[in-house]
C-alpha cells in the first residue's frame, strides 16, 4: 500500500528537482562540458512532463464528499 505525499510536499520535491536540473544545466553550460548539459537536459524535459502531471493533478475536480488528502 501506498501512502501519497501531502501536496505540500509535492510542491517542494517539484521546486528541489527545478533547482538542481537548472543548477545542471548552469555548471554544464558554464564548464562546457557536454554530458552536463546532455543530462540538464533529459532532466529539465523530466521535470517538464512532472509539472504538468503535478499542475494537472492539483486542479483536477473532486467528487462530492472527498477530501484532499493530508492534514487540514
Amino acid at each position: 500500500m501506498t501512502v501519497p505525499l501531502s501536496k505540500r510536499s509535492d510542491a517542494q520535491l517539484l521546486a528541489i528537482v527545478w533547482v538542481l536540473t537548472l543548477a545542471v544545466l548552469g555548471i554544464g553550460i558554464a564548464a562546457g562540458a557536454v554530458v552536463l548539459l546532455v543530462w540538464g537536459g533529459i532532466g529539465l524535459l523530466g521535470v517538464g512532463a512532472g509539472t504538468v502531471i503535478y499542475v494537472r493533478g492539483r486542479h483536477r475536480p473532486r467528487p462530492a464528499g472527498e477530501h484532499p488528502e493530508g492534514p487540514a
